[in-house]
């Protein structure tokens, strides 16, 4: 037997500014366990150009379409049971306290920034350069080590050990692609012009490796085999953390679409209207 209650809040600054608030609360009576958002948080901020004001009106500056995104998302959860969240609340209320952030808060915060700056080359062109940027706060981490025993058997201990962290992880994109039109027309028929538009994309993408200790999100202990056994140190957090693997690759896409014109009485003004016969084949 379950129960659940939320409640949400949202409103935004000028359309350019969107906020959510969320919580939630979920209780199982036969376990008496005890989950709540309190709170969830979204922020999100439209796309800005911040250099688009640079240089003389109307002149054409490569980076005026600069443009960057930002979106926050903020948790705390709780996770208790009811017979024991509270107890202690009103004898000591700051030990208690203490208590409920260090063993049944888990919370983060979670930036993403993503940047993106299209170039047009030789008119028909367009080069796009990207990258996205993600910041992860997190107030607590593990930490492993190997215990060897009396007995020889010897145990992984696993510490949550709390203070700030800051984690960063990114990366990159950039791609170039134009747009190939063939036509064909026809001068008799109800079939007036067949169109054909061909749009290549080639490019790569990279991320580097974030498990290079430079990056301070995994560690390493000597199991009792005496084997480095690595781990992540914040495996568990509530936006899970950048990956150890380096990846870069080189990306294509060919798109193509077909249409045609054909004779329309319904249509006054031109006597034609347009019919999609491929909306679209893609080759990657």
């Amino acid at each position: 037997n379950t129960f659940k209650s939320s409640i949400a809040y949202q409103t935004n600054f000028a359309g350019k500014v969107y906020l959510t608030v969320n919580a939630s609360h979920s209780q199982n009576t036969l376990t008496r366990q005890v989950t709540a958002s309190l709170p969830e948080i979204t922020l999100t901020v439209n796309r800005i150009y911040p250099f688009q004001k640079i240089g003389k009106p109307g002149k054409k500056l490569f980076f005026k379409d600069l443009n960057i995104n930002y979106t926050l998302n903020g948790k705390n959860y709780i996770n208790g049971v009811d017979t024991t969240l509270f107890k202690g609340f009103n004898d000591n209320f700051s030990q208690w306290a203490s208590d409920m952030v260090n063993k049944n808060m888990q919370m983060g915060v979670k930036h993403t920034i993503p940047i993106n700056l299209p170039i047009k080359l030789f008119k028909h062109f367009t080069w796009t350069t990207s990258a996205t940027i993600n910041d992860y706060m997190y107030f607590d981490h593990l930490e492993k080590q190997w215990i060897h025993d009396s007995d020889s058997t010897g145990h992984l201990q696993t510490d949550t050990i709390h203070g700030f962290r800051n984690l960063v992880d990114f990366n990159v994109s950039s791609n170039i692609t134009t747009k190939v039109y063939g036509m064909v027309n026809f001068a008799k028929g109800p079939i007036r012009a067949i169109r054909h538009v061909f749009t290549p994309t080639i490019g790569f993408t990279y991320k580097p490796n974030f498990g290079d200790p430079k990056w301070n999100i995994y560690k390493t202990y000597i199991d009792g085999e005496g084997k480095e056994q690595t781990y992540n140190m914040f495996q568990n957090a509530i936006f899970g953390s950048p990956s150890q693997s380096q990846s870069g690759m080189i990306t294509y896409n060919f798109a193509n679409t077909l249409d045609m014109k054909v004779r329309s009485k319904s249509d006054t003004i031109t006597g034609m209207k347009k019919v999609n016969i491929l909306d679209a084949l893609n080759f990657s």
